[in-house]
């Protein structure tokens, strides 16, 4: 379920900075000193203070924000969107380059992401589970639809459950932190900033809100 939340923490943080008129990554750099700091993250009986985790959450985000040099002008019908999650005892960023064409198409040309999962054992695989969650995310975000009919599920192979193919996959660079933290995931964790980083990316290039997954056909003219 963290990928819901993911997904609607990161759009509202995005929410948050345009109703307040400030940049999304400032936002999301407050709100890491001031939500995360006053409890502790509990992961399998492992017990972090939470301003380490506020730390560690806040230098992979602002990685990204690094890698992405977001703030940059772009092309009209182009926009960088941000997130950042934490899940599995690992933190993890994402900036994605989102463009929008006139009719609604929308494509991700380049993706950044990184992550702290402490003590990498293998850090080339770790890179390939990041650089994979971000084509698993963002199939979930675009096509990742179940519907049923007659009390029962429609998708049955992926014949008739769409997937991002090659050509929608976008160039990723991956920053891995290396450190001697516990070991945290290295799967899942970096699929939970990617929808939320599509929507802000969205919002960035047509400013389009939006707030139900898949994007499906939303932005079709």
């Amino acid at each position: 379920t963290s990928i819901q939340h993911g997904f609607a923490m990161g759009s509202m943080v995005d929410e948050i900075a345009e109703v307040t008129g400030h940049r999304p990554d400032e936002v999301w750099d407050e709100l890491f000193g001031s939500v995360l700091s006053g409890a502790e993250l509990t992961d399998n009986e492992r017990r972090e203070p939470k301003p380490v985790v506020a730390d560690r959450l806040r230098a992979v985000f602002r990685r990204v924000v690094e890698m992405s040099e977001y703030g940059r002008e772009l092309p009209a019908g182009s926009g960088i969107g941000l997130a950042a999650f934490t899940s599995f005892g690992s933190f993890t960023a994402a900036a994605l380059e989102v463009s929008v064409t006139e009719s609604g198409d929308v494509t991700v040309p380049r993706a950044w992401t990184s992550i702290d999962c402490g003590l990498a054992v293998n850090p080339d695989r770790v890179r390939a589970q990041m650089e994979g969650a971000v084509v698993f995310g963002l199939s979930i975000a675009l096509h990742g639809e179940i519907t049923t009919r007659n009390g029962a599920v429609v998708q049955d192979n992926f014949d008739n459950y769409r997937v991002c193919r090659i050509r929608e996959a976008p160039v990723v660079e991956v920053a891995l932190f290396e450190n001697e933290h516990p070991l945290g995931g290295a799967g899942e964790p970096g699929v939970r900033p990617i929808a939320p980083a599509l929507s802000n990316g969205i919002f960035a290039a047509v400013g389009k809100r939006i707030r139900r997954l898949p994007l499906g056909d939303q932005l079709r003219r």
